[in-house]
């Protein structure tokens, strides 16, 4: 749920906010796979930051890909709620049946694992 640049979710307002700058990293290194955090207050999203370079014309031309480092797919037929562990309820989120959803760690200072819990499905009557 990462908006325009440098912008962030917050889950109880269900708005965008400002984000803060990650550590520098080395773009010299082709072919190389790094971890980056960008974070902001209450906030840590880990991704996976890859060099490679174009092919053809452009080969010169270094092509940076970011990808986040957990993604819950929910491939059940039934919603799920998820969560950090040590964190307040109101921070859960659902996914819903055939949706995916970035991890995103709400609190830095707590353990960097997920509950899950399956909910309800209000379609099926």
């Amino acid at each position: 749920r990462l908006g325009k640049p440098f912008e962030r979710y917050h889950p109880r307002e269900g708005t965008m906010g400002p984000c803060e700058w990650s550590a520098p990293f080395s773009l010299d290194t082709v072919g190389s796979t790094q971890a980056v955090d960008i974070a902001g207050e209450g906030f840590l999203l880990e991704a996976a930051m890859q060099v490679s370079l174009a092919a053809g014309r452009f080969c010169g031309t270094k092509i940076i890909t970011l990808t986040p480092r957990c993604v819950i797919c929910n491939k059940l037929d039934q919603p799920v709620s998820i969560g950090q562990v040590g964190c307040e309820e109101s921070y859960r989120s659902v996914i819903g049946t055939g949706e995916m959803q970035v991890v995103r760690w709400l609190e830095e200072s707590k353990e960097r694992s997920l509950r899950i819990k399956l909910l309800p499905d209000q379609s099926r009557g």
